[in-house]
């Protein structure tokens, strides 16, 4: 008899097992007939082009295409690997569509692969993209699915297993996924940096002070706005939509210290997808210990990590690194090597006998900080615009002007990847 019961409960949890699996077999059928419904034919063009979904659809048929964010497993599949493409499934995000033909997708694409287009498929990615001044392209609603997908589906499984209390990680919140990039700008007093933001936004922020003496005593996050206009670090960090709510954690004195300069995105192309953080030089001794009321390798820290490319600049006259720079770099090197791009600043001053030392004496000294056996790329940068030099120099700055907007450039597509 006690068998008999235990077959017939065994029975029963297999019939209710196999109950609620039909019931979500029914729920998937009726949403994928909900999706079915918002599908839009799209011409594709005889060129690449970029085309927009305005709501979450299938495609009818596979098609090569390839996304400027990874989907996830459920809204996305990767083709077989005949036709090497990549077919959509669903996503309210921008797409580059690849093939130039439906007749013949898989055998255009095939030769894409063959001829080594990959150069000139992320040419085209940028050039479509990025208007004449450096300008992104609104991308509508490009990070709406995964910020839909952590907190429907990860964020209460981070409740449940207790997230927080094993990795120090916070709740992603909504202004992670919908604020714009943030490249960091550090180095010593006095050495540019407040000026290299200038010349890349092309304007100066509002309350901009340049000088020899160390002049900026606050970290400054320079983002878009309606107006030109400063806002204090304690709206900053209140408002939800922005991501800098974690700093808190500093205390007020760095919330003094802390504020927001907010410029038209109309005036500023390049704020409309990037967002700047000016910092105070690192000073030594005891005024970088005693002299500044808060932690401030904490902060530094906290930026870098959060910060989506790190810009350190050198003055060919202080190419000495104190123990304090050394510590800020040490910690980047730890958090973010990838993000780190030197730039030694004011390198025009120089003749190139004297360019030549003081490059080999910056290597020297960022060897004892970054622990990397490639030696890190330096780009040089002179201290303005007017530049009364010969045609070859003149010529040669242009050049590293260019490559450091073209990282300026990669830093949108690499943020949405990496979220």
């Amino acid at each position: 008899m006690q068998k008999l019961n235990l077959a017939h409960d065994g029975i029963a949890r297999q019939l209710q097992q196999q109950e609620t699996e039909l019931m979500t077999l029914r729920r998937d059928r009726d949403t994928m007939q909900k999706r079915l419904k918002d599908v839009e034919e799209v011409q594709v063009p005889d060129s690449c082009d970029i085309v927009t979904y305005p709501s979450m659809s299938m495609w009818p048929s596979p098609r090569p295409c390839l996304p400027l964010v990874a989907e996830p497993p459920q809204f996305g599949r990767r083709a077989g690997s005949r036709d090497r493409s990549l077919t959509l499934r669903a996503g309210p995000a921008l797409f580059l569509a690849i093939s130039a033909s439906s007749h013949q997708p898989a055998r255009r694409w095939r030769s894409v692969m063959r001829s080594n287009g990959i150069r000139q498929l992320g040419e085209t990615i940028r050039q479509r993209l990025f208007g004449s001044e450096g300008r992104l392209k609104e991308l509508p609603n490009l990070m709406k699915t995964p910020q839909m997908i952590y907190e429907e589906k990860l964020r209460p499984l981070e409740k449940q297993l207790q997230f927080e209390n094993f990795y120090d990680t916070a709740e992603l919140s909504a202004a992670y996924f919908t604020s714009k990039p943030m490249v960091l700008v550090l180095g010593q007093y006095s050495t540019g940096k407040s000026t290299l933001i200038s010349k890349l936004l092309k304007a100066e922020y509002p309350g901009l002070r340049i000088g020899p003496e160390p002049t900026t005593d606050k970290f400054v996050a320079i983002m878009g706005g309606p107006s030109r206009q400063q806002l204090p670090g304690f709206a900053l960090c209140s408002n939800p939509s922005q991501p800098f709510g974690q700093l808190q954690r500093f205390g007020s004195r760095f919330l003094e210290r802390f504020e927001g300069a907010l410029m038209p995105e109309e005036e500023v192309p390049v704020l409309s997808c990037l967002s700047f953080v000016d910092t105070p030089g690192v000073l030594s001794g005891d005024k970088q210990r005693v002299g500044r009321s808060y932690d401030f390798e904490g902060v530094m820290g906290w930026f870098a990590e959060n910060a989506d490319l790190v810009i350190v600049l050198f003055d060919p006259n202080k190419l000495d690194i104190s123990d304090e720079f050394r510590r800020c770099l040490e910690a980047l090197g730890k958090k973010s090597e990838s993000k780190i791009r030197f730039v030694l600043n004011k390198a025009e001053k120089l003749d190139r006998f004297e360019l030549a030392r003081v490059f080999g004496a910056l290597m020297w000294s960022l060897s004892k900080v970054i622990n990397s056996p490639e030696m890190p790329h330096v780009f040089l940068s002179p201290a303005s615009n007017q530049l009364d030099l010969s045609p070859e120099a003149l010529a040669f700055f242009q050049s590293e002007g260019e490559r450091l907007r073209q990282e300026l450039f990669q830093v949108p597509l690499d943020n949405t990847t990496r979220k």
